[in-house]
């Protein structure tokens, strides 16, 4: 057996390991967003994310060498050229954030109840729709609406607001012209 021939079952677990570890997270991170609380890490479920990223060795291809553990940023040589490794770590602005979690559970887990407020997609198809952006305006911090005005429209979503996020999504491309509008 020739070390290619054990690249795709170590990738696929590498894989599986990260999905595992998302999915730890996520669970946490999606039940307290819910609650409008800070996220608060459960310590066994913080143990459960350690044993997985342990079994998966995670640490061999999100930590550089003398780096910062799951930081990522290791490159990695590949055919298609030199790839980085992505940071695992649950730090919201540069690793496994709430936006991370968000997308993870709308399109892989496919929760029909996810509304990604912080989604700058999602606030701009907002003003589209129900505020006064026109789709030739040039959009600014101060016409995107807040979390809060956002949850509150949204209240009566439930339990389809990952369904509505992506019909505000498609507001932007149709505001875009990336759409055609139905005759």
């Amino acid at each position: 057996m020739t070390p290619h021939d054990l690249k795709r079952p170590l990738m696929r677990l590498a894989a599986l390991a990260a999905s595992a570890l998302a999915l730890a997270a996520g669970a946490s991170i999606e039940a307290n967003a819910q609650a409008n609380a800070p996220a608060q890490i459960d310590p066994a479920l913080a143990a459960k994310g350690e044993y997985l990223a342990r079994a998966g060795d995670c640490i061999a291809c999100h930590t550089p060498p003398e780096g910062k553990l799951f930081a990522g940023g290791r490159p990695m040589l590949t055919p298609f050229g030199t790839l980085y490794t992505s940071n695992i770590t649950p730090d919201p602005e540069t690793g496994i954030g709430r936006w991370t979690v968000e997308m993870f559970l709308i399109f892989r887990l496919g929760r029909p109840d996810v509304l990604p407020v912080s989604d700058y997609g999602v606030r701009k198809g907002f003003a589209l729709t129900f505020g006064k952006l026109k789709p030739s305006d040039k959009v600014t911090p101060a016409d995107l609406p807040t979390p809060a005005v956002m949850e509150k429209r949204a209240e009566k979503w439930r339990p389809w607001r990952s369904i509505a996020s992506w019909y505000l999504w498609r507001a932007c491309d149709l505001a875009a012209g990336k759409l055609l509008q139905p005759e």
